[in-house]
């Protein structure tokens, strides 16, 4: 390293230091020779990134060994950062296969995102209260462990949320998966709600545009809480889903609600 002998007159030092937190090489002509409050000053000087929404992803597990690697890697394989951006709660509806197996191997692998919960069966309305009950993140979602997400889903998400203020719901469209064929199908009943792309509409005139299902929905966990809304148990083994989705839009009152092309 050359200096000249008009930056030693000028009273400044001239500097090469390597940050071994951001792995990179800063050759400067620093007024200071305190490196570590030059660095702190080059660090607040940079743009910051908008921080990550969290997310709850609750799932009730039963008899889904054949699905719950697909299921986990489709999570964990975001295009958004999972270990700081998404919780799992799998609440274990009393399963008598190896579905505890396999959530507890995904578990191993990321102990700070995912928990397991084991319950006496209670059907899904049961073990969804109970992960609702933990869930501390501001969205909440109750994708099925049977089912696998775009690896964009979360990322769609996010950025329809930071999109538009006060949000209430995201409801995301329904692809079917044939196994057999190994193709994707686009012909849920309900898909003209996308069709445009994003429809965004008050919780109140929602008109035909109806959501009956949970695990393609996002709901905010300070509107549930408010509201100590929960599943009714009473109901099952179905629209138990259609059920909560009514009284959650219905708590929203005028916020609004998008339709999202996102694809679960």
């Amino acid at each position: 390293l050359k200096l000249s002998q008009s930056t030693f007159a000028q009273g400044r030092l001239a500097c090469a230091c390597i940050d071994l937190r951001r792995g990179e090489l800063f050759l400067r002509i620093s007024q200071t020779d305190d490196i570590d409050a030059y660095l702190a000053a080059e660090e607040a000087s940079r743009p910051r990134p908008a921080a990550e929404l969290k997310f709850t992803v609750i799932s009730p597990v039963y008899q889904v060994e054949k699905y719950l690697d697909d299921f986990f890697r489709s999570v964990v394989g975001q295009t958004i950062d999972f270990r700081s951006s998404i919780d799992l709660i799998m609440v274990d509806d009393g399963s008598t296969d190896n579905s505890a197996k396999i959530v507890k191997r995904w578990q191993r692998k990321f102990p700070d995102n995912i928990r397991y919960l084991h319950q006496a069966n209670g059907g899904p309305g049961s073990a969804r209260n109970r992960g609702i009950d933990l869930a501390t993140r501001p969205w909440i979602t109750f994708i099925d462990p049977d089912n696998f997400i775009d690896e964009k889903y979360f990322e769609r998400v996010r950025d329809a949320i930071r999109s538009y203020d006060d949000l209430a719901m995201v409801s995301c469209n329904v692809i079917t998966f044939d196994e057999q064929r190994r193709t994707k199908l686009d012909d849920h009943p309900l898909r003209f709600r996308f069709a445009t792309g994003e429809l965004l509409l008050p919780a109140t005139q929602l008109g035909r545009n109806l959501q009956l299902n949970t695990s393609s929905a996002f709901f905010r966990t300070e509107i549930i809480a408010a509201h100590s809304l929960r599943f009714d148990e009473r109901i099952r083994p179905g629209f138990e889903d259609a059920h909560f989705d009514a009284r959650y839009l219905l708590a929203a009152g005028a916020r609004p609600v998008i339709f999202s092309s996102a694809e679960r």
